[in-house]
């Protein structure tokens, strides 16, 4: 039995050509100046890295640099007409390549039980839950990697 083909993604760092479509996937998540400029930060400082089939950007995810000195992954977006988990599967992989052998953190909705489960599939060990709400009034559960 022939199954669907699965989309080719490929991942690389981000530009600033690629805001343009970063944005929509994003706009749920970016309620402030300051969380766009986050983005565009991540940008220019070479710690976004985008899904794109073809030319399109079908999903984003950046890596913070400095949560207690360790890397975090976060603000990931998928496309919704693309499949999340084969696009956060690539996201993932390229940015634990692009970063240095250390402990990798990343963090999800505390009530997400689909994405606390994706990161336990990645190799991440529950670490608690960070102290802050987020914007929606959610706790964040935090995930952690070991090299």
């Amino acid at each position: 039995m022939l199954g669907i083909p699965l989309p080719l993604i490929h991942i690389e760092r981000a530009t600033s050509e690629d805001l343009h479509e970063i944005w929509p996937l994003a706009a749920d998540f970016i309620h402030n100046p300051a969380q766009g400029e986050r983005v565009v930060s991540a940008v220019n400082a070479k710690r976004c890295y985008v899904a794109k089939q073809g030319w399109s950007v079908v999903g984003a995810l950046i890596r913070e640099d400095h949560f207690f000195g360790y890397p975090l992954l976060s603000l990931l977006v998928v496309h919704p007409d693309h499949p999340r988990d084969v696009v956060v599967t690539a996201l993932f992989h390229y940015a634990e390549q692009a970063t240095p052998a250390r402990p990798i953190f990343s963090a999800c909705a505390a009530n997400d039980s689909a994405s606390q489960h994706l990161l336990v599939s990645f190799g991440y060990l529950p670490a608690g839950q960070v102290l802050y709400t987020r914007s929606d009034g959610l706790a964040e559960a935090l995930f952690g990697k070991l090299p």
